[in-house]
């Protein structure tokens, strides 16, 4: 965590990156009570790759699968049986980072 987030605050931030996952499938579950990152991330990071599913965990915190491991594995296993894998061609996922976007 030290590397992360710091007294001043949070260093480093994905949302630049994040397009990259836009072609995965994507699963998102966040505690609606999470103190180390705000729930306001899951839904910008949902945002992001517009293909994710996002499933929050209302009175769950930082850790869903340990406090909640009933719901999240439920949600986990729905969430796999309902969903194509990816295509994990690498002249796709080339074509993704030289285009940037």
């Amino acid at each position: 965590m030290r590397g992360i987030i710091d007294p001043g605050g949070q260093m480093v931030n994905a949302l630049d990156r994040l397009y990259l996952a836009a072609h995965l499938p994507t699963l998102i579950i966040w505690g609606d009570q999470d103190g180390i990152i705000p729930v306001e991330h899951a839904y910008a990071a949902h945002e992001a790759i517009e293909t994710s599913r996002l499933e929050i965990l209302e009175g769950v915190g930082h850790f869903p699968h340990v406090e909640s491991p009933d719901v999240f594995t439920d949600v986990l296993l729905d969430f796999m049986e309902s969903t194509k894998p990816a295509s994990t061609r690498h002249e796709a996922l080339r074509d993704v980072l030289i285009e940037g976007s």
